[in-house]
């Protein structure tokens, strides 16, 4: 850890340097951002977090309950969480497959259909690009920010991964048809 922080903070001209606890990770952050996979999400309590944090989640985070009535809360796509419980019910028959505490938007989903929160409490990210609904109205209001699963994220990543490929000159061609299939 410690020459991976030496190594990025030369890098990148910042103070980068390594803590031994996720409190102390976390403990008067401005921004916060959470990649994490595996069976162990992070549990976050609110006292580590300043006021005006911004937390983005793109993946699995425990957070406390009450703070996410006292947080605007940001989505890529309120459509798309809806879409993906509704797909994961299916497929496992119960809402219990999914871990919805670890998943901050279906957290947030399921305080909506429990009626703790209102639909209109959850800000699309796209709304807040446009202008049609404000960000950040105060320098003390904690923003959560979950933006997972956004489509045009997977094939930006794809084409870069692509284009490394073939400046490295590595990988196979692949012939998926030979003629497109539309249903």
């Amino acid at each position: 850890a410690e020459e991976f922080s030496k190594e990025l903070s030369n890098k990148l001209g910042l103070n980068i340097y390594p803590v031994k606890s996720l409190e102390e990770a976390v403990h008067n952050s401005d921004v916060v951002n959470f990649a994490t996979a595996g069976d162990n999400s992070p549990i976050i309590r609110e006292e580590w977090l300043k006021e005006g944090v911004l937390l983005t989640i793109p993946s699995a985070a425990v957070l406390p309950e009450e703070l996410y009535y006292k947080s605007k809360l940001v989505v890529s796509s309120w459509k798309m969480v809806i879409e993906t419980a509704r797909e994961e019910d299916e497929l496992s028959g119960s809402e219990k497959y999914r871990k919805s505490q670890d998943r901050p938007a279906m957290f947030v989903l399921k305080l909506v259909r429990s009626g703790k929160l209102k639909e209109d409490e959850v800000i699309e990210l796209g709304d807040v690009l446009t202008g049609k609904k404000l960000g950040r109205t105060s320098d003390k209001e904690i923003i959560i920010s979950m933006t997972s699963g956004v489509p045009v994220q997977d094939a930006a990543w794809a084409y870069e991964v692509y284009k490394e490929a073939k400046r490295k000159g590595i990988g196979q061609e692949l012939t998926l048809w030979n003629e497109p299939y539309w249903f």
